[in-house]
């Protein structure tokens, strides 16, 4: 029977470095032209003439994993039931969905729609936002923040009633809409270009968002109609 090898695991410890200053002088002769340019002129100005076209200051470095972090926005997006897409836009990746949802309702309501409620995921079921709502005449359906179920539902009146709508058969109904926010979502990120930014900025971020709304909603009013 062959034996089986015994691979030695690489660690912090085990490695080596070599810093590239020393790899520089091993293998540059520093007699050539090159390296008496180098020294003689400083070429840093190119960074900055280059830096609006290889860099972008709006962009955060976010990911759902550790090893998917990278220069990201955040498109946020609000659908009818009949899955017509009437509001999107795109904001920092650092935003927070339910802090954004305000600025979604208050758009909505100022375009003459009727915003009765409003079906979220888990982000939309902080408690601000709920109370915020409750003042503007529309309910959150949202499952509840883990860190909040328990202390806020005993003592504060909102997320009382929220508690007990969210064990009705009514709540589960309700939060059946949000699963056709996710294929929209996914249509226009593998279909229609937004899983990659093809300019840079928030605002040319925001036009490409647009447009992949647009596209989206006319393949619906065809298919509906």
């Amino acid at each position: 029977m062959k034996q089986k090898r015994k691979y030695k695991q690489t660690t912090i410890k085990n490695m080596k470095f070599i810093d590239s200053d020393s790899l520089y002088n091993k293998f540059i002769d520093k007699n050539s032209v090159l390296v008496k340019i180098h020294d003689t002129i400083d070429f840093s100005f190119v960074n900055d003439l280059c830096d609006e076209f290889y860099s972008d200051n709006e962009a955060r470095m976010m990911g759902k994993k550790e090893n998917d972090v990278k220069p990201s926005y955040k498109s946020h997006v609000g659908m009818t039931k009949n899955r017509f897409i009437t509001y999107t836009d795109v904001t920092l990746a650092t935003v927070y969905d339910g802090h954004h949802a305000v600025n979604t309702i208050a758009d909505l309501k100022s375009r003459g729609f009727t915003v009765p409620m409003a079906v979220g995921d888990v982000h939309f079921g902080d408690i601000y936002l709920r109370e915020s709502m409750v003042l503007d005449n529309t309910q959150i359906i949202a499952p509840y923040r883990k860190n909040q179920a328990t202390n806020s539902c005993q003592t504060n009146d909102t997320m009382i009633e929220a508690w007990a709508y969210n064990h009705t058969p009514e709540y589960k109904d309700h939060i059946r809409i949000r699963t056709y926010t996710e294929p929209k979502q996914g249509e226009m990120k593998n279909m229609h270009g937004m899983s990659r930014a093809k300019f840079r900025g928030l605002q040319k971020i925001r036009v490409q968002n647009y447009m992949s709304a647009i596209v989206a909603n006319c393949k619906r009013l065809a298919t509906a109609s």
